[in-house]
């Protein structure tokens, strides 16, 4: 399926200060990246670009804006904030494919050694 992407920037005093990048596929707009300058966090420029990016998928005609969920499916602050732009929650499903297991158990090597954590987090090379 093809699908658009748009990407939304913040400026003060004619600096980027944050910008986040939504895909739109079959009438679902979907944040799928952003940021923001650690010295601009006091001004939440995100608050804007993810309204304004609402706007726009109102304007494409889209059905839902879904802006996804917290760190790995957690309830942490970045859900929270997410959740503060709706009431409306679905529930959050990952397929955990591992396509190379070769390249996989070399990348958690690296990152542990030995040392291997107990944890359900994926990919565990990550965590």
């Amino acid at each position: 399926t093809d699908f658009n992407s748009a990407l939304f920037v913040a400026e003060k005093d004619g600096e980027i200060i944050a910008g986040g990048i939504f895909t739109i596929c079959n009438g679902i707009m979907q944040y799928h990246l952003g940021g923001t300058k650690n010295e601009m966090l006091k001004f939440s420029p995100l608050k804007l670009i993810i309204d304004s990016a609402r706007i726009y998928a109102n304007e494409m005609g889209c059905n839902y804006c879904h802006l996804g969920g917290g760190y790995s499916g957690a309830n942490d602050s970045l859900f929270k904030f997410k959740a503060g732009f709706s009431k409306n929650f679905y529930d959050f499903k990952v397929w955990r494919k591992i396509v190379n297991i070769q390249a996989y158990n070399e990348l958690v090597a690296r990152r542990f050694g030995d040392k291997i954590p107990n944890t359900d987090y994926f990919p565990l090379y990550r965590f």
